[in-house]
């Protein structure tokens, strides 16, 4: 199992990427989920993540449901 620590600024920064994005309070929740495990399984930065993640989900006219699907795609990339 891998295992991330970010820092109160990252998940700070993160959570700023996705309210630019426009999203609800409620759905930066869940984007945040997602973007923590994609940011653990590619080893990229929690505030790039979050920021890729919200705004492919504005851009394909998805909803937060389609970010479950993005969670579990990285979930298996994170345990393999």
């Amino acid at each position: 199992m891998v295992t991330s620590v970010f820092s109160g600024r990252q998940i700070a920064d993160a959570y700023a990427q996705i309210a630019v994005s426009g999203h609800s309070a409620a759905d930066a929740t869940n984007i945040m989920s997602a973007a923590v495990t994609f940011a653990t399984a590619t080893g990229n930065d929690l505030g790039a993540s979050a920021y890729m993640l919200s705004n492919y989900l504005m851009k394909v006219g998805k909803d937060v449901e389609e970010q479950k699907r993005l969670k579990e795609i990285g979930d298996k990339i994170t345990v393999n």
